[in-house]
Parts: structure tokens; sequence; C-alpha cells
């Protein structure tokens, strides 16, 4: 008897497809992982440079400014987004802090 008829006795053919299916589910992950932080680079470096590839980077600034422009909007996420009041114009009172901020702030006026 051989190593490879003994291997086989000893822990049979399905020990063998469990680790192949083990294996090839992790290599997925990782594919997928890549995957993505390769998409995200591309888009990166065709953000900054647009010789690259013109129309996606075109895309991408028409995106941008129409995100901006709905956060930015009176009737849109703005008011949920910036905070509005007395602590949206950087006016706040002593009190409001805790005392480790307050103790810092005493050093810095």
């Amino acid at each position: 008897m051989d190593y490879i008829e003994r291997a086989r006795e000893k822990y049979g053919e399905e020990s063998r497809e469990t680790g192949r299916k083990a294996r090839s589910g992790r290599a997925r992950a990782w594919a997928r992982r890549v995957l993505m932080a390769l998409v995200v680079l591309s888009l990166y470096a065709i953000w900054q440079d647009r010789a690259l590839a013109p129309p996606v980077h075109d895309w991408m600034q028409e995106t941008a400014v129409a995100a901006h422009g709905l956060i930015e909007g009176e009737d849109s996420l703005s008011g949920i987004w910036r905070p509005s009041g007395p602590a949206a114009s950087g006016i706040r009172s002593p009190d409001e802090y805790n005392a480790i901020t307050r103790w810092l702030l005493k050093w810095t006026s």
C-alpha cells in the first residue's frame, strides 16, 4: 500500500474536497478585496489625471458637482448634515464643553 492509498483510507476523499473548497473560498474572498482595491485606485487615478480616461473623469466631475448641489441646496440634505443655530456659527458657551476642554481653552486664550 502506498502513501496515497493510506491517505485516502485515513482521511477519505471528502476531507480533500472540503480542504479544496475552503482554499477556493479564501481565494475568492481575497480576489474580491483585490478587485475592489483596484477599482478604487483606478478611479482615484482617473480623478487625478484626466488623460487616463476622459469620459470617466468628466462623469466623475459632473457627479461631484451634482452631489455638492444636493448637499448645499436649501430644500435638501443640508439641514440634516449641517448643524444650525448657535453651534453652527461657532459660538458656544464655556459650560457646553467638558472639564478637560475648558481647562485646555484656558491655556489657548
